[in-house]
């Protein structure tokens, strides 16, 4: 999909519940184009309450690939669709 899509049509967020650990190999390799997950050293403690930094990557295709921590919020996944669309209320 994501080597097929026309340039801003895919916006693909995948929500990971688990934190990231220096030894976890990259997820999906070459299609993430932005890690929003807190990255941190293994000794240091993360507040749920930090916000996250951003890693982008370059890659090859035309898709928005978005990594998140935790669990979706729906209401904030609906929220952000409406701000996308030209649906309106």
């Amino acid at each position: 999909m994501c080597l097929a899509a026309p340039p801003g049509l895919l916006h693909i967020t995948i929500f990971i519940t688990s934190k990231p650990q220096p030894t976890d190999p990259p997820v999906l390799e070459g299609f993430v184009t932005d890690d929003r997950r807190p990255h941190t050293a293994e000794s240091e403690v993360v507040s749920p309450f930090d916000s996250p930094t951003s890693s982008t990557r370059a890659v090859e295709h035309n898709a928005i690939v978005e990594l998140r921590s935790g669990r979706p919020d729906f209401n904030e996944m609906i929220e952000r669709e409406m701000s996308l669309t030209a649906y309106g209320e």
